[in-house]
C-alpha cells in the first residue's frame, strides 16, 4: 500500500492543478449586479474603437478605448488587466472615468477568459498576454489591476527574471494593484485546503506551478521576494478593502512593508467586487494617476 501513496499523490497533485488552471465565471446572482453589467456591456458597444487578438499567446484581446476627443489633453495609454474568472467589461467603471480624463485606454481579456473563453490559464501565459500588450500599444502610462491581474501585472514588471521565454518586460510609470494577492501561495493554500490535500499532494502541486521557472519554492514567486532584487522604477499604489473575503487584506499589508515605494489605501467597507463599481474610489484611484 505504502508503495502506491507516491502515484496517487502525483495523480491528485495533476488533478488540482488541471481545476486550477481551469476558468470559470462568477455568476451573476442579483439584479443590480445584472443591470450593471448591462449598462457595461451597452457602454462598450458605443465606444469601444478596436480589438485585437494578441500574436503570442494568441487567446488574449486587447480592448481599445480612445479618450475622449472633447477632453483638455491626452494624458497617454493605461492599460487594465482584470482578475481570475473575471473579463475586462468588469472593469468598465474605470475605462468610463479614464476616458473623462482623457486617457487612451486598453483592457486586456487574459487568456481563456472574457470574448475568447477557451483553453486554460497558466500564469506565464498571463505575463506573457501582459507583455505582448504592452509592446503592442507602446508607452504606458498606469497599469491598473484587480485581483489575479494585480499579481500578474507586478510579475510582468521582471518577466524576464521568471520565464526565459519573455525578453521583453513591462514598462510603465504607475502601478495600482486593487485587492490583489502579492504571494502565488495565498492562492495556492487555499485552493489546496479546499481540495483537502495533504502536504505532500500540496508540494507536488506546487512543483507543477513551478516547472519551467527558476524557482525552487512558492514562496520565492512573491511580489516582495522578486522587488527586493529588482527594484521597480514606477509608483506603487496598493488598494485594498478592509472587509475583503476573497483574497485576505494581509497581503497588501505585507507588500506595503516590505517595499518601501509602494503605498497603502485600506477602505472600510469594501469587498473584493465592489472595488471594481464604487464610484467615489474608482474616482479618486484616477484622479491620483
Amino acid at each position: 500500500m505504502s508503495k502506491r501513496i507516491p502515484s496517487i499523490t502525483k495523480i491528485k497533485a495533476a488533478l488540482a492543478y488541471r481545476a486550477f488552471t481551469t476558468s470559470f465565471s462568477f455568476p451573476i446572482v442579483t439584479r443590480t449586479t445584472r443591470a450593471r453589467l448591462n449598462a457595461a456591456q451597452q457602454f462598450w458597444d458605443e465606444h469601444r474603437s478596436a480589438v485585437t487578438m494578441l500574436k503570442s499567446p494568441k487567446r488574449a484581446l486587447l480592448h481599445h478605448f480612445q479618450g475622449h476627443s472633447g477632453a483638455s489633453a491626452r494624458k497617454g495609454q493605461v492599460l487594465l488587466v482584470h482578475g481570475w474568472g473575471s473579463r475586462a467589461l468588469h472593469m468598465s467603471a474605470y475605462i468610463r472615468e479614464l476616458l473623462n480624463y482623457g486617457y487612451d485606454v486598453h483592457a486586456l481579456d487574459l487568456p481563456a477568459h472574457g470574448e475568447n473563453p477557451r483553453g486554460r490559464i497558466y500564469w506565464h501565459d498571463s505575463v506573457n498576454a501582459i507583455v505582448s500588450a504592452s509592446r503592442e500599444i507602446g508607452p504606458v502610462h498606469a497599469a491598473i489591476g484587480h485581483s489575479y491581474g494585480g499579481m500578474m501585472l507586478g510579475y510582468s514588471l521582471v518577466a524576464s527574471k521568471l520565464d526565459s521565454r519573455i525578453s521583453d518586460e513591462l514598462n510603465t510609470q504607475k502601478l495600482v494593484l486593487l485587492a490583489s494577492p502579492t504571494r502565488l501561495s495565498t492562492p495556492v493554500k487555499l485552493f489546496t485546503r479546499m481540495l483537502r490535500c495533504s502536504l505532500e499532494e500540496r508540494g507536488a502541486f506546487e512543483k507543477r506551478i513551478l516547472a519551467d521557472t527558476r524557482f525552487d519554492s512558492i514562496d520565492e514567486l512573491s511580489l516582495s521576494s522578486l522587488w527586493a532584487e529588482t527594484v521597480p522604477s514606477c509608483d506603487i499604489q496598493i488598494v485594498h478593502g478592509k472587509q475583503d473575503k476573497i483574497v485576505s487584506i494581509a497581503d497588501s499589508q505585507y507588500l506595503a512593508k516590505t517595499i518601501d515605494k509602494a503605498s497603502l489605501t485600506v477602505l472600510e467597507g469594501v469587498g473584493h467586487v465592489r472595488i471594481l463599481s464604487d464610484e467615489r474610489l474608482v474616482s479618486s484611484v484616477v484622479a491620483s494617476l
